[in-house]
């Protein structure tokens, strides 16, 4: 690999002494290291800033859903392999300074593209928002993206031209782009998010921009004079001679299937990292703490897989990885509830470990620094596909989010095992029995016949089978699939499965619990509607919304003055709220998911909405622009009931928010915030926003003992703008005054800190 691109003779030594004179008043080797490593550092902290703030900036057009950074991560893996093309077609066609004039021109020109997000956008609610998405994304940053995209190869390529041993291997730097990448990503969330509005990011952004531009002409300034004092020495090499010479160095064709397996072992890791992010910013929040956690420690298995020196052995690396990719798939398989952060960290270093493991492959099998941007060019297809695939493909494929077990099953088979066993029976064995038993405890735990601490035991047994039958590659992958497709044989006991479809917003299923009499609307891990279909129960609430816990007890209280009222809902779920209808009420509900009201309407599975007549309409679209484009004043009640667990849409949450819903109250109208959730506090945050405008709040967590689904624990918050407003709750000893915690910063549309609300 370190090989040098000619094999120097007696008459290229002398041209190259020749040239010494010339190349003294270079800057040292050291120096020159160090501008170029700076230059990259800047270079990828640039363009992993400018991800996560983007992203950040479209996400309340769209819901807050998490498909949004996904479909941002596809562009961005496009417009990265662009860039890398590129600059493999510029290095390939064009002379070093043609290189460097084109470059650092097209660079300048970039810069006075505003980064900026049309005031007027609004995504289409009839049909699927990717298309739209994706063209305000070139829009706002395609072509500064592109650039600094394609800066990293090309700067190693030119760094590559200088003649010492560091430039003949040039790869060290990507470990350090990779290094500013991570940072980048870090001090996002945690410096400059909560720190500086986005109109001060974009400028920030914009000034170091322009200081990149002027340390790459100074990069390449530097490879230009090497590259011409070494010029007529390589001029000097014979056509024959430096086929021989190059022959020798090791420098030879690539073949395809070479180039397959670049790309399988770049393709696997960026479908785990999405599928990662999908599973922990779906249960929790959609925002860009959440996004860049993943994505650094994919970004930093580069780093540990490009390091020249390693802080894993192989045989090690190759025990973490298969560990945690046991585990996490035995808990999926099996459907095992873990606390938030243990969840969390498993899926975490699953992607981390597996991801060094294939990336050092990866590393492993790089070219002479001859095909350096034809590697990375090849490496970009890999991690674009993954993404397509999880993004785009997928969702059209499979019906629920199969492409996160699709990929550890394909990461099983990739891993690099150490020295292998000797082929024998039991690998496959293994193998088939680890399936088996999987199944069997899921069966189990479906039927509530076993507990996860009387299961630790045999779960432990099969990870150790299963490592046993991995130290073949074939019995890894046999391993991990069979555990799979026992968990998938086992099938699920909630009952029968009546609607199942996949949407941009999620997976959205309605099962018939037969046994209970009961329709029950699931939107991914959450429940988000029952209808009991047992003959006159059917308008009865249950749930979130029974008649005994905090939403019956708002309705009751307040039921004098909503005669003839109207009432807002962000949030449609199954239509539960429609129990507590009135004659004359007029209801208006907000739903950003158009499948979602289909289901509400479909008889067959829920009839809150049909029985409700013409007194009820649906606005489809995010909450905050359809609020946004109503006339002031015009409810009488307004709930916020989107919360309940699923990737909570920040940007409801906030100053502004909340400045919106009060101008569509009238006179003595009240806000209901429905805040129950499994992984966020979210108290603190409604008690801020009410606590900074002076406003009358309560608050009730409603418990029962009881596991019918028919009286969920809830959480609930009335807030008006007088005590008077609340009528009988503000005095009813069951709420709660509402009161804001000192130094508690309230989240506005530049402003958003999931981790302090998250339940450790």
């Amino acid at each position: 690999m370190s090989a040098p691109t000619v094999v120097a003779g007696r008459s290229t030594l002398m041209h190259r002494r020749a040239g010494e004179a010339e190349r003294a008043a270079a800057p040292s080797s050291s120096l020159r290291n160090a501008l170029f490593a700076l230059t990259l550092f800047i270079s990828a902290s640039l363009v992993f800033v400018i991800e996560p703030m983007f992203g950040k900036m479209v996400l309340p057009r769209l819901g807050g859903t998490p498909a949004v950074w996904n479909t941002c991560m596809v562009f961005y893996q496009t417009v990265l392999l662009a860039g890398y093309g590129y600059a493999h077609v510029l290095s390939r066609r064009c002379p070093l300074p043609a290189q460097i004039a084109i470059h650092s021109a097209l660079l300048l020109a970039a810069a006075f593209l505003p980064v900026s997000l049309a005031a007027d956008w609004a995504p289409p609610v009839d049909r699927s928002p990717i298309p739209a998405l994706v063209a305000q994304l070139a829009r706002g940053v395609g072509a500064p993206l592109l650039m600094l995209c394609a800066t990293a190869p090309l700067l190693q390529n030119w760094f590559s031209k200088a003649s010492d041993g560091d430039a003949r291997d040039p790869y060290f730097l990507y470990a350090v782009s990779n290094v500013g990448s991570i940072l980048a990503l870090v001090a996002y969330p945690v410096l400059i998010e909560p720190a500086t509005t986005v109109t001060v990011q974009r400028t920030f952004w914009s000034y170091l921009y322009l200081l990149l531009v002027g340390l790459i002409l100074g990069c390449g300034a530097i490879a230009w004079r090497t590259w011409a004092a070494d010029r007529p020495s390589l001029s000097k090499v014979s056509a024959p001679g430096a086929a021989a010479a190059q022959g020798e160095a090791g420098i030879l064709p690539i073949a395809w299937p070479r180039r397959a397996r670049w790309i399988a072992l770049s393709f696997v890791p960026s479908s785990l990292m999405l599928g990662a992010t999908t599973y922990i910013s779906t249960d929790v929040a959609s925002a860009p703490l959440l996004w860049t956690i993943p994505l650094a420690l994919y970004l930093l298995s580069f780093v540990i897989g490009f390091s020249r020196r390693r802080p894993l052995s192989d045989t090690l690396a190759w025990r973490c990885a298969a560990t945690a990719l046991l585990v996490l798939t035995v808990i999926l398989s099996a459907n095992i509830r873990l606390p938030t952060v243990a969840l969390v960290a498993l899926h975490l270093s699953a992607l981390l470990s597996v991801a060094v493991s294939l990336h050092s492959s990866l590393a492993d099998d790089r070219p002479h620094s001859e095909h350096l941007t034809e590697f990375y060019l090849w490496i970009s297809v890999g991690g674009v596909a993954g993404g397509l695939f999880n993004s785009l493909a997928a969702p059209l494929i499979f019906s629920s989010v199969a492409e996160y077990p699709l990929a550890l099953a394909a990461a099983a088979w990739l891993l690099r095992t150490p020295t292998p066993a000797p082929w024998r029976w039991y690998v496959p064995m293994a193998a088939a029995i680890t399936g088996a038993a999987v199944a069997g405890i899921v069966f189990l735990l479906q039927r509530q016949a076993a507990t996860p601490l009387v299961l630790t035991v045999p779960i432990m047994a099969l990870v150790t089978a299963s490592l046993v039958a991995g130290r073949r590659r074939a019995g890894m992958g046999l391993a991990v699939s069979c555990v799979l497709v026992g968990g998938l044989v086992a099938g699920s006991n909630d009952g029968h499965l009546l609607y199942i479809r996949r949407t941009f917003f999620g997976v959205l299923r309605v099962w018939d619990i037969e046994r209970e009499h009961q329709h029950r609307f699931m939107h991914g891990t959450t429940l988000h509607g029952v209808q009991s279909t047992a003959a006159g129960q059917t308008s009865e609430p249950l749930s979130y919304y029974h008649r005994a816990g905090p939403v019956g007890q708002i309705f009751t209280g307040a039921a004098a003055r909503l005669t003839h009222a109207r009432i807002g809902v962000v949030g449609l779920g199954a239509g539960e709220l429609l129990a507590y209808r009135q004659p004359e009420q007029d209801w208006t509900f907000y739903e950003i998911d158009p499948e979602v009201e289909r289901i509400a309407r479909n008889p067959a599975l829920f009839t809150y909405l049909r029985d409700c007549g013409s007194w009820c309409h649906v606005e489809l679209g995010d909450a905050r622009l359809s609020l946004a484009r109503s006339r002031a004043g015009q409810f009488d009640m307004l709930i916020l009931d989107a919360f309940s667990s699923d990737a909570i849409p920040v940007h409801l949450m906030t100053r502004e928010a909340l400045a919106l819903y009060l101008e569509q109250l009238r006179p003595g109208g009240l806000l209901v915030f429905h805040i129950s959730n499994r992984h966020l506090q979210l108290r603190p945050l409604v008690a801020a926003l009410a606590g900074e405008r002076q406003l009358a709040a309560r608050v009730q967590f409603f418990h029962t003992s009881s596991p019918d689904v028919a009286r969920l624990p809830s959480e609930w918050v009335v807030i008006g703008r007088r005590p008077d407003d609340l009528g009988s709750l503000a005095s009813d000893s069951r709420w709660k005054p509402l009161t804001a915690q000192p130094g508690r910063r309230v989240w506005t549309d530049d402003f958003s800190d999931i981790l302090s609300v998250l339940k450790l």
